[in-house]
């Protein structure tokens, strides 16, 4: 055979013998006219003829060349052969490379493929073993950069096509030519701040003989803040995680100086400086040397985690002025001498009184953990008052502290990224070198005044403002008869002219308070700076929450009458790390008219969540902190923060917002203005008529008795409207949803308003306004409609005639005038019954809570029953009628001629009809110490119509009150505890003893006296209600 036929056939003929190595038995095949000697017919002779095969070669690999761009491994040798089937002559898995070091890397998912001759085949190298390759054949040639040969090692049975029973393996002396190595480039690089590793990706990454050698870290250069750069010093080099990552771990050392340039989570500097990584010359130890690597541009880093800059102490020298102040995480911020902004920094020292730095110079940081800042001398005469003893506590015992402020004029580390928090409010500082008094030349500290069995310190300021503190109230204190509140510490925080109390803090066990604000009140601009000071020294810079409050308390101040004074206060509340206490903090205004409002801002972040607030005759108040506040006496401008919070307030006129996050916002009485703001909201109104708003969320609106109005964003057609009985469903487009009870009109921001009918003349006065008047019902024509109580249609149209306005539209028929009335757009009609009358006989059971219900127990012993305790409901006179608000969702119901409510918890409200009831009623109180039950209470009732003897009622009281055991002094103080909550005073508890020990009295009797009291029914009145006239 000649050299080409040779080839072509031993590639099939693959085995000695008479079989292919597939058992395919080997042929020779003549074609007609193969032998030349024979001419006539058909000399064919295709099948049958065996040929027996001898002497076939071994496979066996020469050389091979390695293309590293494109993965084509190009293999030659000899006597290669063909197996039957596609693309299964080569075993690719069967190939090991070695490379740098000796590193080698057999293929692992690259494709088997067919030999293109007995002499060559091209192996295509997936993606993941053209990786793992292109790290170990790191130049171009024959050998790695430390010198190793290349080599190409085929495993045993590389060769398909052979023979199974002939050793092919062939795994030395097979070099390798590699073309195209890529030179390694980044093109990428992430950094976490907080850990201070930092991730490169790119390609053509290569390894080096060695360990953790593949990459040199002190190669990498970060440029930050300012375009300042840091090349790293002393972080381990490392070895490469794939052709294209590697991540370095930074040392301290590094990690310290990065970080400071490195200060805003992104790709830029807080001064917008781009960041950016350069690798300098040979950061890859792998690459050949003459091959130029340098990458220094273009490669920037996304940072992530970026820690928030804090202090930790600080360290102040008297003599000096020099302050050094020590922390984690400081950064650097672009320019000079401007890291720190200094005056966000307040001294605290002597009698509470703090001082901020005004006129000292801004410094740079030092390192990542201190700067140090030379006071003026302004300053530091100011600070050396109040920094008055070596230490850490002024001569009068004030731990001294060091504020870093976070306002809305800037930050102290002025490097951070605005929108982080940086505000630090409790560093100590550690003060030397204070010089020792000479004789008679030190001025005494001032003395801390008892106030209500407390020692509360008042202290003047730079500003001239006054700082208040009282520490926590313990139970060990001492009350002062003549004050407010027996189990209160009561703080007056400011005075009149006269000395009476404009503003009041009751503190119970438990709480400590820091109240400051300038003595006098103001008004116009000085007012509005004062109040904006004050917020904004509480709230964050550039937040949503600031600019918020900022508006509500502008809003309150513009509704002020030209030329009205009001007191602004800060107050802040702590329990020092103690728990929830067990009763209301008590912030109380005077109620006189004539007295300027008091405006609070009142910081409860330092109190347990759920503490709760009582606030009376406040005017204005910011609420900070997740705490529940009630009370409102008086009208009530309430703006809250962020954290989950609930607001209940009482009579009179109030305007509410609640604030971002879910709270519950609502009003017991007057014409309120209730928001929820942003978060999923309960927000009610109340008796009277309100106007509530949602805000942003999934929010649930009860306007309770009353005319009321809901305000929503949007218009009309961004809602689907759906009923659920006395429920209107709101969904907007966005998804929220709104769900409303007891509204009765929807003031959309834009177009027409939608009209909620509870009842038929509902409709129709709806109908009648909108339809010929071109307009809504008015709040007063509203309200007059749902108190006309049997009203009919034709009353409705007779008052419309009544209307000036309609007064031309007197010849329309009722007929005419409510024709199209079943199918206004702008009407909802609610299918619902708000009337509940009892029969004359006792009646006892739960009414359904939701929409406002008017029930009527009519004659006979009713008792209403009711889910949960006494604790969750506001129960109110209004008029003849007990107005019930549930306090969980505003929901109501106005009570009439009822003899008790009975709660599943096990209390009772008894519902005296006179006098002689209401006492009967407190006596469960003062000699059991407990409400009724239901059948007592009737029991006592009957007893009381029937004219008992009221010796054997008190019998019966004396039979079950346990008490006869107790001696005189320790009765009388027992029912002084049972009916007015505190003990007898020494002249009462006297006064009793007498006339018990000289029988001018029974204890019983005394009981009875003590029950009659009006303190006793002031006490008890949440427990045992008089409503004169009720059947």
């Amino acid at each position: 055979l000649s050299a080409t036929d040779q080839a072509a056939v031993n590639l099939i003929l693959n085995k000695d013998g008479a079989v292919s190595t597939d058992v395919s038995t080997y042929n020779l095949a003549a074609a007609d006219d193969w032998n030349t000697h024979v001419t006539d017919g058909d000399t064919a002779d295709n099948t049958g003829n065996g040929v027996t095969v001898s002497n076939v070669a071994v496979p066996t690999i020469t050389a091979a060349s390695y293309d590293a761009n494109s993965g084509a491994l190009t293999v030659t040798g000899t006597d290669f052969l063909s197996r039957s089937g596609a693309t299964n002559d080569i075993i690719a898995a069967k190939f090991s490379f070695t490379g740098e070091g000796g590193a080698t890397y057999t293929l692992t998912d690259s494709a088997d493929v067919e030999v293109t001759s007995g002499t060559a085949f091209t192996i295509m190298l997936s993606a993941t073993d053209k990786a793992a390759v292109n790290q170990i054949t790191n130049r171009n040639g024959t050998s790695s950069t430390s010198g190793t040969t290349y080599n190409l090692a085929a495993a045993e049975d590389w060769a398909a096509g052979a023979d199974a029973a002939i050793v092919v393996a062939d795994t030395t002396g097979n070099g390798i030519t590699v073309s195209n190595v890529p030179a390694p480039t980044i093109t990428s690089a992430s950094y976490d701040a907080y850990s201070g590793a930092l991730t490169i990706t790119g390609t053509g990454f290569l390894s080096r003989s060695g360990a953790t050698n593949d990459i040199i870290a002190s190669k990498f250069t970060f440029t930050g803040e300012g375009g300042e750069t840091y090349t790293l010093t002393d972080s381990a080099d490392v070895e490469i995680t794939s052709g294209t990552a590697f991540t370095i771990t930074l040392s301290d050392t590094d990690k310290a100086a990065v970080n400071q340039i490195i200060n805003k989570n992104g790709t830029a500097s807080t001064s917008s400086t781009t960041y950016n990584l350069a690798a300098a010359e040979d950061w890859t130890a792998g690459t050949d040397a003459a091959v130029t690597v340098a990458d220094t541009t273009g490669n920037g880093i996304t940072v992530s985690n970026v820690p928030t800059p804090t202090i930790t102490s600080a360290a102040y020298d008297y003599a000096t002025g020099v302050l050094v102040v020590t922390g984690e995480n400081f950064v650097k911020a672009n320019g000079a001498a401007n890291d720190i902004d200094v005056s966000k920094f307040t001294f605290t020292g002597q009698g509470g009184a703090t001082y901020t730095l005004t006129d000292s110079t801004d410094v740079e940081i030092t390192s990542d953990t201190s700067f140090t800042v030379t006071l003026s001398a302004t300053d530091k005469a100011a600070v050396n008052l109040l920094l008055n003893k070596n230490g850490t506590a002024s001569s009068d015992n004030i731990t001294y502290n060091l504020e870093a402020l976070d306002d809305v004029i800037g930050q102290w580390a002025v490097g951070v990224d605005t929108g982080i928090n940086v505000a630090n409010t409790m560093n100590g500082i550690t003060v030397s070198n204070v010089p020792a008094p000479s004789s008679g030349s030190e001025t005494p500290p001032p003395a801390n005044t008892p106030v209500d069995g407390i020692d509360v310190s008042t202290i003047s300021q730079p500003d001239g403002s006054v700082l208040i503190t009282a520490p926590i109230v313990t139970g060990t204190r001492q009350d002062d008869p003549t004050s407010l509140h027996t189990d209160y510490a009561d703080i007056p925080i400011l005075n009149d002219t006269q000395g009476d109390a404009l503003l009041t803090v009751s503190l119970p066990v438990g709480v400590g308070l820091r109240a400051s604000g300038q003595p006098q009140a103001q008004s116009g601009e000085q007012a509005i700076n004062e109040l904006m000071q004050r917020i904004a020294q509480k709230t964050t810079e550039g937040s949503e929450e600031r600019q918020a409050i900022s508006n509500n308390g502008q809003s309150f101040l513009d509704a002020l009458p030209p030329g009205e004074a009001i007191n602004v206060q800060t107050i802040e509340l702590t329990t020092g790390g103690n728990p929830t206490p067990d009763m209301p903090i008590l912030i109380t205004g005077s109620d006189a008219h004539t007295q300027n409002k008091q405006v609070l801002v009142i910081d409860a972040r330092d109190l347990p969540a759920g503490t709760i607030l009582q606030l009376d005759n406040v005017a204005f108040a910011v609420i900070i902190g997740a705490v529940r506040t009630v009370g409102g006496k008086g009208q009530n401008f309430v703006t809250a923060s962020g954290q989950d919070q609930i607001i209940i307030l009482g009579e009179d006129d109030d305007i509410l917002f609640g604030g971002d996050g879910s709270d519950t916002v609502g009003s017991l009485g007057g014409s309120d203005q209730v928001s929820g703001d942003a978060g999923d909201d309960i927000v009610y109104g109340g008796t009277a008529n309100d106007i509530l708003n949602g805000g942003s969320g999934n929010d649930q609106l009860n306007g309770g008795l009353g005319y009321d109005i809901a305000l929503q964003e949007g218009q009309l057609s961004d809602y689907r409207i759906d009923i659920h009985g006395h429920e209107v469903v709101l969904t907007h487009t966005n998804g929220e949803t709104d769900t409303l009870t007891d509204i009765e009109q929807i003031h959309f921001a834009s177009g027409p308003s939608l009209a909620i009918a509870h009842s038929e003349v509902e409709a129709a006065a709806h109908h009648l306004a909108k339809i010929w008047l071109n307009r809504d019902l008015t709040v007063t024509e509203g309200q007059a409609v749902q108190d006309w109580h049997g009203a009919t249609l034709d009353d409705i149209i007779v008052a419309f005639h009544a209307l000036p306005e309609a007064s031309g539209l007197s010849d329309q028929t009722s007929n005419t005038l409510l024709a199209g009335l079943g199918e206004n757009p702008h009407i909802l009609r609610l299918d619902v019954e708000r009337e509940f009358i009892g029969s004359v006989d006792d009646d006892q059971g739960y009414l359904p809570l939701g929409l406002a219900l008017h029930a009527d127990g009519d004659t006979g012993h009713d008792v209403l029953q009711m889910q949960g305790s006494r604790t969750g409901v506001h129960l109110e006179f209004n008029g003849n009628a007990l107005e019930l608000t549930r306090l969980s969702d505003g929901a109501m119901l106005s009570l009439q001629n009822a003899e008790a409510i009975a709660f599943d918890s096990g209390d009772t409200v008894i519902l005296a009809h006179n006098v002689t009831e209401g006492i009967l009623g407190r006596l469960f109180h003062t000699l059991l110490g407990r409400d009724a039950t239901s059948a007592e209470w009737q029991l006592g009732r009957e007893a009381l119509a029937s004219e008992v003897d009221p010796d054997i009622i008190l019998d019966w009281f004396q039979q079950r009150a346990g008490l006869d055991s107790l001696s005189n002094s320790d009765y009388i103080q027992t029912i002084f505890s049972q009916s007015f909550g505190r003990q007898a005073t020494e002249a009462e508890l006297n006064a009793q003893l007498l006339r018990l020990e000289n029988n001018q009295i029974s204890r019983e009797w005394l009981a009875v006296e003590v029950a009659q009291t009006t303190e006793a029914e002031i006490h008890l009145v949440g427990s045992v209600m008089l409503q004169e006239g009720w059947v």
